[in-house]
């Protein structure tokens, strides 16, 4: 449980708040205005400035996400539909959740082979990258032991993974329960019998999951990966850096901050 409660605080540090609300800052921000700014000039930093820009644009799709589901449980509208509609519309963008976070670890993947020690012998593929670094020293030199430990330190990517692929390939669904007064509970499955998310902290009971705890300890993770990249990736590329105090905005990033801070509340009293 520390070290999950140290993840939600380092995740919480890159929101600053302002008279407009959180806003996300750090180094993978930084490197997405400087790479931009540095592949006017080289063209070989050009697919990864791309890879950053849409990482970008899926987390502020994800902070959208969150939004409405939030802004749907108390909405001043015909409550009526909306309780009606609330497991179909619910079920959609947990699944989108699961899509877009996903798509986000195949950027990196593709990021982290283009600036590798061997351009074009590394996987671009996070999954098949993530598999493929520890199976003989060979490839870690080929990839670079710093970018190595980066992407050796995604330990929760296996699990998300599992869930996201069943979802898309293995005619896995996303399940609702309740309505929006009692919270976003959910549970995933690839058949009846089989609950696919089990973490007690998480659960609403021994079935169903609270999404905003979900979402928020794999959130957490992610923005805490994404600066160890940039990190890592500014100290191999020689950058003329312009993008230090870059950030970027989205009304769900205060849904992001409240949902962290709730988890983080919730681990420290267990």
């Amino acid at each position: 449980m520390t070290k999950e409660i140290k993840i939600i605080e380092k995740a919480l540090s890159l929101f600053p708040k302002d008279k407009n609300g959180p806003h996300w800052s750090g180094q993978f921000v930084s490197l997405s205005v400087d790479l931009t700014f540095n592949a006017q000039q080289n063209t070989d930093l050009r697919k990864p400035a791309m890879l950053t820009n849409c990482i970008v644009q899926d987390i502020w799709n994800i902070g959208t996400i969150l939004h409405r589901l939030s802004w749907l449980r108390t909405a001043p509208i015909d409550r009526e539909f909306i309780d009606h509609m609330w497991l179909p519309y619910a079920s959609v963008d947990i699944e989108h959740f699961h899509v877009e976070l996903r798509s986000i670890m195949d950027y990196v993947g593709e990021i982290v082979a283009h600036v590798s020690n061997k351009q074009g012998q590394v996987p671009e593929s996070f999954r098949k990258l993530f598999n493929w670094v520890s199976h003989k020293q060979g490839n870690r030199k080929r990839l670079g032991e710093d970018l190595a430990a980066v992407v050796e330190s995604a330990e929760w990517f296996p699990n998300f993974r599992g869930i996201r692929d069943a979802l898309i390939h293995s005619g896995g669904f996303t399940l609702v329960f309740g309505t929006p007064k009692e919270g976003i509970l959910f549970q995933v499955f690839k058949d009846m019998a089989n609950n696919l998310i089990e973490h007690k902290t998480l659960m609403f009971n021994e079935n169903v999951v609270y999404f905003d705890r979900y979402a928020a300890i794999y959130l957490a993770h992610l923005f805490v990966f994404l600066e160890f990249l940039a990190d890592t990736i500014y100290k191999r590329q020689n950058l003329n850096s312009i993008g230090h105090g870059a950030s970027c905005n989205s009304p769900g990033f205060n849904i992001i901050v409240t949902w962290m801070n709730i988890l983080k509340t919730i681990l420290e009293k267990n």
